[in-house]
């Protein structure tokens, strides 16, 4: 246990030290967020298992043997703000006026797509897990007379084991590990709101930017995990406490470009990028009655590691208010088919229902997204569909 804390807080303060002598570029982190977990306030390390466990927490993925053949996951980003933007336009087109319009697109709106799948094979069995995903996702903003689309397109191979380090009975301790090797590929895209509308209005039609190229980043990381257990009852309830490091240590770099003629060519530049270090503190407490019913609560807290070993000025992002790490969330289950779940996260509620169809399971969420750095700040409603193959 002793060596187990000891190679944890090793790596931790191996790759602070590296963000703090010379960091390197900040990469998203490469995750597969899940329908459930959104509809309960987030991936929880305490209360996972199964395929999921392979992004979330190493160390769960001894709780359950699972196979998964495909998935399709689909989250709107600020779909009201969509929807009076769809009737702006429509309005705008019948009178010949921009003052709704352009009056709505002032406000600098936030939006968003994120698609993960179809690829989504993986199982786990014995402790031993491995996926692979993709996952295209936008996060748009609109400053008239611009849109403004980065668009992110990932594939991810995890692969990943657990063993178990203590079995005293109702004290159990598993640890586990991941590695994971991504790809990524970013498009830009900045255009002319009306431009994408299919309006020509008059305003100012500057020159549109778009990438002419699609730089292909490729790299690798891995995640530590581990999750005390404590069962009473055995079988019934249990009592999970866990620790995760994720993205402990990543290391990526451009590999080649994708040109617009379809061709491909290899790149010549040194840049290093990696994903930020957070470590996320998470407990559980799940009561299961068999097929009659099951009930869970979880509750976490994230602390992005990194920006602690830099200054203010060498500090590469806008550091959060500390309430928007939290997150707490229920999920109550019945008869093994109907399942609803309720959560905070970014101190916005969370809502979420779901419906075990056996191979095919059906999720479905409302949440609220803080995009800002303090609550209140840009706050936002994601609406979440996804439906499962997996056993």
């Amino acid at each position: 246990m002793k060596k187990l804390a000891v190679a944890f807080s090793f790596f931790i303060a191996l790759n602070g030290l590296l963000w703090a002598v010379d960091p390197p570029t900040p990469l998203d982190p490469f995750e597969n967020p899940s329908v459930r977990g959104n509809g309960m306030g987030g991936e929880h390390v305490a209360f996972v298992d199964g395929i999921d466990a392979l992004f979330v927490n190493p160390a769960e993925l001894r709780q359950r043997n699972s196979f998964s053949l495909l998935s399709v996951q689909a989250s709107l980003i600020n779909p009201a703000w969509i929807n009076n933007a769809v009737l702006a336009y429509q309005k705008y087109s019948e009178s010949e006026k921009l003052t709704d319009l352009t009056s709505l697109l002032s406000k600098a709106a936030l939006f968003g797509v994120d698609i993960r799948g179809p690829l989504a094979f993986g199982f786990t069995v014995g402790g031993f897990g491995f996926s692979l995903t993709n996952r295209i996702y936008t996060s748009g903003r609109v400053v008239l007379p611009y849109v403004t689309m980065p668009v992110n397109i990932d594939v991810v191979a995890n692969i990943g084991y657990a063993f178990r380090l203590i079995d005293l009975g109702i004290i159990q301790l598993d640890v586990g590990a991941v590695a994971k090797v991504f790809g990524r590929g970013a498009i830009k895209v900045r255009k002319n709101i009306l431009d994408v509308l299919g309006t020509d209005d008059g305003l100012d039609n500057a020159i549109n930017e778009y990438s002419k190229d699609i730089p292909i980043i490729g790299g690798g990381g891995f995640d530590l995990g581990a999750s005390l257990r404590l069962g009473l009852i055995p079988d019934v309830d249990q009592l999970t406490v866990s620790v995760v490091a994720k993205d402990i240590f990543s290391i990526a770099r451009p590999v080649f470009t994708l040109l617009q003629d379809d061709t491909a060519t290899t790149t010549t530049t040194n840049e290093v990028y990696a994903v930020p270090q957070n470590i996320k503190l998470g407990a559980s407490y799940r009561i299961n009655l068999g097929s009659l019913l099951r009930v869970g609560v979880a509750a976490d807290y994230t602390q992005d590691l990194t920006t602690l070993f830099q200054s203010k000025d060498e500090a590469t992002e806008i550091v959060k208010d500390p309430l928007l790490n939290l997150s707490v969330g229920a999920e109550l289950t019945l008869l093994g088919i109907t399942t609803v779940r309720v959560g905070i996260s970014d101190l916005l509620p969370a809502f979420g229902v779901g419906l075990n169809l056996g191979i095919a399971k059906v999720n479905a969420a409302i949440y609220g997204k803080e995009l800002g750095s303090y609550p209140g700040d840009k706050p936002t409603t994601t609406v979440d569909v996804g439906v499962n193959f997996a056993w």
